[in-house]
Formats: structure tokens, C-alpha cells, sequence
């Protein structure tokens, strides 16, 4: 199923932007934090820290870049009314390698498990615009309930809230990749990829 379609799907939206995606790998340095900074055909490495991709005030800020700059890729046609729409920006995650996740596979944090005093503001400095994601406080660590789908295949994905809007009450999903303590020493190498998209409905 195309991005769009599923993400349509899952959150009932009229229409549907895609602005971003990234590949990684576990072959990758973990310095390097996205395929978007300058390094052509390179894979990220998979993102080992507790994290939301957008705040409150950067998830708005970002609908307003795409509008203003038009770097995004998409299907849907697009006009003035949408931009004015409730909106939610949903990630597509999936596997891309030939064998299952072993190696660092992603988990997914309870949005009802977290508290906003657990949140923190963390910025990124990108070459033309400045990100604003948020982490969580190490001291709430242990009432934070965590998920993940052992050994996904790349025929299935993780849909999910990296910006849910006003209205959202699991308006954020905390997220990372993890050493899982089973993982053999041989456990192939794991490539993924990440679709970032926005979500507009009537």
C-alpha cells in the first residue's frame, strides 16, 4: 500500500503530504544524524535516543516552512484552504531489509505513560532551519511503559504521532531504536526507512 493511502487509512485524513524521509542502516557512523545534511547516499544510523520528533511549537512551525518553501513531495494538489485544516504530522516507519529486525529494532513509548513534566525541549541546528524535538527526563524513566514488534519484515510498518495538534491527546510518540540484550552477535545488519508525512482533515 502507498504511504498516502495508509496513512488515510489509519488516521481517517482527507489528504495527505509527503515531506521528508530517511534511510538507516546499522552499517552507518551513529554520528551521522540524517540523511539530509549534506551527506548524499548515505544511510543514518538508527536513532538510539528517547525522542518526539516535534514540540508543541515546532510541529506548527514546521507546516509553515513546507508552505512557505514547497519542499515536499507529494501526490495530493494542495490549496490555501488546506493549510488551514487540523493537521497531524504521522510517521511511516517499515524495515527495508531482506531478513527481519534482530538489530536495533524501534520501540515505541505509551503516550499515557508520560506526564508533560517528563518532557524536555532539545534543539537542532540543520543548515537551513533550526529543529525543536523533545526527549524525556531520565528521573521518569521507570513509569514510562515501552513497546515493540519483535523481528518486523519489511511487508509491515509502524504508523504513528510525531505531532498531534491541540485536540490530540497522544499527540506525541516517543520513539527509539534499542539494543535488544537477546540480540546474537550475528544478527544481520538492519536498514530501514522513515516517511514523514501531514495529515490534513475537513
Amino acid at each position: 500500500m502507498e504511504v498516502e493511502a495508509l496513512v488515510k487509512e489509519m488516521t481517517g485524513a482527507s489528504k495527505v503530504l509527503i515531506f521528508d524521509h530517511t534511510f538507516r542502516s546499522t552499517e552507518s557512523d551513529p554520528k551521522v544524524l540524517s540523511n539530509h545534511m549534506g551527506i548524499k547516499n548515505k544511510a543514518a544510523a538508527p536513532a538510539a535516543m528517547v525522542h518526539a520528533d516535534y514540540s508543541k511549537d515546532s510541529g506548527p512551525k514546521r507546516l509553515s516552512q513546507l508552505q512557505e518553501s514547497g519542499a515536499y513531495t507529494t501526490t495530493a494538489t494542495l490549496n490555501e484552504e488546506d493549510w488551514k485544516k487540523r493537521f497531524q504530522i504521522v510517521n511511516v516507519w517499515r524495515p527495508t531489509s531482506e531478513n527481519p529486525v534482530i538489530n536495533h529494532p524501534l520501540a515505541v513509548c505509551d503516550t499515557t505513560s508520560v506526564s508533560a513534566d517528563d518532557m524536555k525541549l532539545f534543539r537542532l541546528e540543520f543548515p537551513t532551519r533550526t529543529g525543536e524535538i523533545q526527549t524525556l527526563t531520565t528521573e521518569s524513566a521507570a513509569k514510562h511503559a515501552w513497546f515493540y514488534y519483535p523481528q518486523m519484515t519489511r511487508d509491515e510498518a509502524l504508523v504513528f504521532n510525531l505531532y498531534g495538534g491541540e485536540t490530540c491527546k497522544t499527540g506525541f510518540c516517543f520513539h527509539t531504536a534499542f539494543e535488544h540484550p537477546a540480540t546474537p552477535l550475528d544478527a544481520p545488519i538492519r536498514t530501514s526507512v522513515e516517511v514523514r508525512t501531514v495529515a490534513f482533515f475537513d
